[in-house]
């Protein structure tokens, strides 16, 4: 057994051994292929951040769970960075991530949701089209007017 692995074993150990309250459930994260993980931080969300083994035991990468699956950090950048992010630190309530890797500390800020029409540009339309109809129905009763 390596060191990780025996604190990994302690850690468990105690909380075996640790009164739950019965107002919280012990959900478990999952990992990255590999046999560990460890949580750092979470949000009002629920989102968890920390760092996973993955597959073989082979290197430490930082993690986003989000209640359902565990996504690989380093999957959300750009590999030809040559950053590895190895530990995820802390998240926001607006998902913003600290995370630790290759040469310092980095700040992930999750990229704005593509913005949808406004409505005001919808009722626009619409008020258009029914001035467009108003306009054509009052000339076509001014044209019977001048006929009779």
């Amino acid at each position: 057994m390596n060191l990780k692995q025996i604190l990994s074993c302690c850690l468990l150990a105690m909380l075996a051994a640790a009164p739950v309250d019965a107002g919280f459930i012990l959900h478990p994260l999952g990992t990255l292929g590999g046999s560990y993980s460890h949580a750092y931080g979470i949000n009002d969300s629920g989102q968890v951040v920390g760092y996973s083994s993955t597959t073989g035991d082979i290197a430490s990468h930082a993690f986003l769970y989000d209640g359902a699956s565990m996504l690989d950090l380093n999957d959300l950048i750009n590999s030809s960075l040559g950053i590895t992010l190895n530990s995820a630190r802390g998240i926001t309530s607006s998902g913003q991530i600290i995370a630790q890797g290759t040469g310092g500390a980095y700040l992930l800020t999750p990229e704005a949701a593509s913005v949808p029409e406004p409505t005001s540009l919808a009722i626009f339309g619409v008020l258009g089209l029914l001035a467009y109809g108003n306009r054509r129905r009052r000339a076509a009763a001014q044209s019977q007017r001048c006929e009779v």
